[in-house]
Parts: structure tokens; C-alpha cells; sequence
């Protein structure tokens, strides 16, 4: 499997999730429902990773799949494709932007291919270990020496008092240049092509 056909068909998959997702957000015609531990999910989310996952199943059968709504199948394959249709539906369900889909690739367990889209901006994250691209222009991660010249983000500031050591991360965010709460995969879509430098998430 060559990085040419892998970006190519990952982008196919891009394109038709993100028509269904597209759909969902501007009419804001979805059914919020709570899964088992609280989280949101809409018929966005389970639309657009049916959608994923029958595209994957035509291209490669004999591959396994791991999905955020419709969980494993043959998941112990020698190639595992992992899917978030809709990584941040609360900001979805919100009509905040700043959601992603993401879809990665296994090999023997090991990653080897991983891609972030956001569909209303249309950005597309592709990266395979070598290269990354965003919109197809090369970018990489940018190389901050100090804190006081960085750019951290998160999905919540709540996440680390619940999870964590809530005042070292009040500490480090105040030492930071700039701190914003563009979460979710967006913030790691930033902190891959080289416009933030940390993103947390507890």
C-alpha cells in the first residue's frame, strides 16, 4: 500500500463523510442522543462513520475496522483502520467549527498513516510517518525552544482539575505566549501543520 493510493482514497472518504456531516450542521437537523459514558452522539456521527467504514469494506475487505460509534470488526487484521467520525461533537451539536473527523491506519498494530478533516473550513491533515501535508502543501511541526514563545491549546480547561494536576496546568498555561481552548482533533490539526505547539487534552 503506497502513500499515493492511501491519500487518494482517504480523501474520497473525506469528501463523502464530510457532505453528511456538512448536511447535519447547517440544517441542525440531528437527534442528540448520550452513550453509555455520557458523551453525546447525533445521526452525524454514526452516518458519517457507516459511510466510512462501507467505503473501506469495498476498497479492502480483508482489513479490520475500529470506529468510535459502530465498534471493532477483525480488529486483529494485519491492516486496522481507526475512525472518529466526529472527533468534538459537543462542539458539533454546538455549532462550533472546531470538530474533526479522524481516520488512521494500522500496521501489525503499529501506526502508519493518520489523517485529520475539518469539513466546514475543509481543511485536510494527511500525514504516513515521512510526510505531512495540509491541503496538500508540505508543513510540519514548528520547533519552539522556550514556553514563553508557545502556543498551547485545549479541548477544556476543566479536564485538568478532573484528571490531572489542575494548578501545574494553570501554571503552564500562564508561562505560555498564547493559550486558546481550539480543541478537539483541531487543535492537533493546528499543532501538526505548525500553528500551535501543545495541545492538551487530560
Amino acid at each position: 500500500m503506497d502513500a499515493s493510493s492511501l491519500n487518494s482514497f482517504v480523501n474520497e472518504l473525506f469528501t463523502q463523510s464530510g457532505k453528511i456531516i456538512k448536511n447535519y450542521f447547517f440544517d441542525r437537523d440531528y437527534s442528540v442522543e448520550r452513550k453509555s459514558d455520557e458523551s453525546p452522539v447525533t445521526r452525524a456521527d454514526k452516518e458519517a462513520e457507516a459511510c466510512i467504514r462501507s467505503l473501506i469494506q469495498k476498497e479492502f475487505p480483508e482489513h479490520g475496522i475500529i470506529g468510535e460509534e459502530f465498534g471493532n470488526e477483525n480488529p486483529s487484521a494485519e491492516y486496522t483502520w481507526v475512525i472518529d467520525p466526529i472527533d468534538g461533537t459537543k462542539a458539533f451539536i454546538t455549532g462550533s467549527p472546531l470538530f474533526t473527523t479522524l481516520i488512521g491506519l494500522l500496521h501489525k498494530g503499529e501506526p502508519v498513516f493518520g489523517a485529520i478533516h475539518q469539513p466546514i473550513a475543509e481543511l485536510r491533515c494527511i500525514g504516513d510517518n515521512e510526510v505531512t501535508t495540509l491541503n496538500d502543501r508540505v508543513v510540519k511541526c514548528r520547533e519552539t525552544s522556550s514556553i514563553s514563545n508557545a502556543t498551547i491549546l485545549s479541548s477544556s480547561i476543566k479536564t485538568a482539575d478532573e484528571y490531572q494536576n489542575g494548578s501545574l496546568f494553570t501554571d503552564l498555561v500562564k508561562r505560555a505566549q498564547l493559550f486558546r481552548t481550539w480543541g478537539d482533533g483541531y487543535g492537533y490539526l493546528r499543532v501538526a501543520s505548525g500553528q500551535a505547539d501543545v495541545m492538551l487534552d487530560p
